[in-house]
C-alpha cells in the first residue's frame, strides 16, 4: 500500500519529457542493485564459491518466462517513438536499450548463480543477509525500479481508456483511469502473492504473445506471404513455433507451481 501510495502521483503526470527522466532513473538503479550484489559477494563474506548444477532442465521454462517478462515493454514503443524528436534514432536507442538490460540480466544471473548456487530464491535480495549495508541498499533501491517506471508503462493503456470517453472533461477522467489502474495493481498483488510464478505467466502467456508471436504474424500479413522468399517464411514460422511452445510450456509450468502451493 505504501508503494502504491508513491506510484500514484506519478500516473498522473502527462508530460512524457518528466516520465522519461523519472524511468531513466530505474536504469540507475539496476546498475545500483547489481553493484550492491557483487559488494556483498566480494567483500560482506558471501563469496562466489557455490556449485551446482548449471542446467535444471525442470526449470527451464519458468527460467526462460521470466527472462521473456524482463524485455516485455513493447506496449510503450509506440508512445516513446511518438514523443521523440529526433525519431530516426529509435533503432539505435533500442539496440542500446536491449544490449545494456541483457548486460545486466545475464551478469545478476552469473552472479547470483556464483553466490548461492541451486539456494537462489525468486529475487535474490531474499538470499541477501539482512544486516549488512550493502544488502540494505539492493533491497530498498529494488523498490525504486517499480515506482518510477510503472507510470511510463501503464501510459499506453491509459491513453486507449481515455480515447473511449471523449465527451468527458478529460483531466478529471484521466485522474479517475490511473488511480483504479493503481488500485487494481494493488489488489491483484494482495489477491496473487506468488510474485514469482504471477510474472511467469504474465511472461510465457502474454509477453512472449506480444513481443514475438504476434509482430511475426503480424509481419507476415501485412508483407504477404507471396512477397516472401522461402527461407524468410522459414524463419518467421521456426520463431512462431518457438514463442507457441515457450507460452504453452511456460503457462502450464507456472500454474502447475502455483496450484502446488496453494
Amino acid at each position: 500500500m505504501m508503494v502504491a501510495a508513491f506510484i500514484l502521483p506519478t500516473t498522473w503526470l502527462n508530460n512524457m519529457k518528466i516520465l522519461s527522466y523519472i524511468s531513466a532513473t530505474g536504469v540507475l538503479a539496476s546498475f545500483i542493485i547489481l553493484g550492491s550484489v557483487v559488494w556483498v559477494g566480494k567483500f560482506d563474506g558471501v563469496g562466489f564459491h557455490e556449485k551446482g548444477e548449471l542446467v535444471n532442465w525442470n526449470g527451464l521454462p519458468t527460467a526462460v518466462s521470466f527472462y521473456a517478462f524482463c524485455f516485455g515493454a513493447h506496449p510503450v514503443f509506440p508512445t516513446l517513438y511518438a514523443s521523440m524528436k529526433k525519431r530516426q534514432q529509435f533503432a539505435q536507442v533500442l539496440l542500446c536499450c536491449f544490449l545494456l538490460y541483457t548486460m545486466i540480466y545475464s551478469s545478476m544471473g552469473v552472479v547470483g548463480y556464483r553466490m548461492f548456487g541451486a539456494n537462489t530464491l525468486s529475487e535474490i535480495t531474499l538470499n541477501l543477509p539482512t544486516k549488512k549495508t550493502s544488502s540494505r541498499v539492493a533491497i530498498f533501491t529494488t523498490l525504486v525500479n517499480p515506482i518510477v517506471k510503472y507510470a511510463l508503462l501503464v501510459k499506453p493503456i491509459v491513453d486507449t481508456i481515455e480515447e473511449g470517453f471523449p465527451s468527458v472533461k478529460p483531466r478529471r477522467i484521466s485522474i479517475f483511469i490511473r488511480t483504479a489502474l493503481v488500485g487494481s495493481t494493488v489488489v491483484i498483488a494482495l489477491a496473487f502473492p506468488f510474485f514469482e510464478y504471477l510474472m511467469s505467466i504474465v511472461g510465457a502467456l502474454l509477453i512472449v504473445s506480444a513481443s514475438i508471436i504476434l509482430p511475426s504474424v503480424f509481419y507476415v500479413r501485412i508483407l504477404g506471404s507471396y512477397k516472401m522468399f522461402g527461407v524468410e517464411l522459414l524463419m518467421i514460422g521456426c520463431v512462431v513455433f518457438i514463442g507457441i511452445l515457450i507460452a504453452a510450456v511456460g503457462t502450464y509450468t507456472s500454474i502447475a507451481d502455483m496450484a502446488r502451493k496453494l
